[in-house]
């Protein structure tokens, strides 16, 4: 009788398993396409709220963000998404909720009464984030910095290999934080830091060594780096990169209308309806005024190929408002 049922067992689990395989994959997708809407700017409140819906605590958080926007007035409802995420261990989460800004609420009188006070949010954020810290986790003392605003966690999570700590760090360096026994030795802590962060692959760090650089004369490096934020879709390089090829000279890139066209086609292409989106889209008008119909068709295939190789566009914002 075993031996009979048996297949049938297996069959039927082989589906089950299939099923919840196909399951996970489009579960993934659409987590992972929220949180590529949400890194565009692009509005997805609908694609960002079926993310958290699945419980994938980030998704809940950049939710809570949506909804929190323009005037950061926290909301029953991004509280609640806010606390959910929190509840799984998000540290940004329970630094928006320890540090709830309660003026424009009052203004407006729609404040929350929530169970938990801030300052009990704010106790486990700081326990969290110390258990993590002691642990290796640079993005917790990012976190602690932000909460103490003590120099010296931005400096270890630097030091941890936190790509986002390096380049702040360098930036608070540039604007004068920190001591510097050889006053010299502050720009060369700046530098040493936009490299490690543009290794790591930031973009923001990458443009920014890159203009270091250039300023010294290394155009060749320059290039390499500013480059290397182009091709991971970094949306603010891509623009400034369609100027480039408009002027010419920069990085002793070459001036190229059709380049130029192409690229802030590339840009275009997220349609969104802000200042950039604006400027784009005039630039564009202007470039196809000195273009043949054959140069248009090259730049929009260009755009079109160089769009499907690439990585999504992304600001590649970073939490808190950063």
């Amino acid at each position: 009788m075993l031996t009979k049922i048996a297949p049938f067992l297996v069959a039927a689990l082989t589906t089950l398993l299939s099923s919840a395989a196909w399951s996970g994959e489009q579960d993934a997708t659409v987590i992972a396409k929220a949180k590529i809407l949400y890194n565009q700017r692009v509005p997805a409140i609908p694609q960002l709220r079926a993310a958290a819906e699945l419980g994938d605590p980030e998704s809940q958080f950049y939710l809570a963000e949506a909804l929190s926007q323009p005037l950061f007035t926290m909301s029953k409802e991004a509280y609640a998404w806010y606390e959910k995420s929190a509840n799984q261990g998000d540290l940004y989460a329970m630094y928006r909720l320890a540090y709830q800004d309660d003026e424009v609420c009052e203004i407006m009188q729609n404040c929350i009464d929530s169970e938990r006070a801030p300052s009990d949010w704010k106790k486990q954020l700081i326990t969290t984030a110390e258990g993590k810290a002691k642990l290796g986790d640079g993005e917790a003392m990012s976190i602690l910095y932000f909460i103490t605003d003590d120099l010296t966690w931005l400096e270890k999570s630097a030091e941890a290999g936190d790509s986002n700590a390096q380049w702040l760090l360098a930036s608070r360096y540039r604007d004068g934080r920190g001591f510097f026994i050889i006053p010299s030795n502050r720009k060369k802590a700046e530098e040493r830091l936009l490299k490690l962060a543009a290794e790591n692959g930031s973009p923001k760090a990458q443009i920014a060594y890159a203009g270091l650089l250039a300023e010294r004369g290394d155009n060749e490096a320059g290039a390499k780096w500013y480059l290397a934020a182009v091709n991971q879709s970094y949306i603010t390089a891509l623009s400034s990169y369609a100027y480039m090829f408009e002027l010419g000279g920069f990085y002793d890139f070459p001036k190229s209308p059709i380049k130029a066209y192409s690229f802030h086609l590339i840009v275009s292409s997220l349609e969104t309806e802000d200042q950039l989106h604006v400027e784009t889209e005039a630039r564009l008008k202007s470039l196809a005024k000195h273009l043949s119909p054959q140069d248009l068709e090259t730049a929009k295939s260009f755009a079109d190929d160089w769009i499907k190789s690439h990585p999504p566009l992304s600001l590649y914002r970073m939490k808190l408002g950063l």
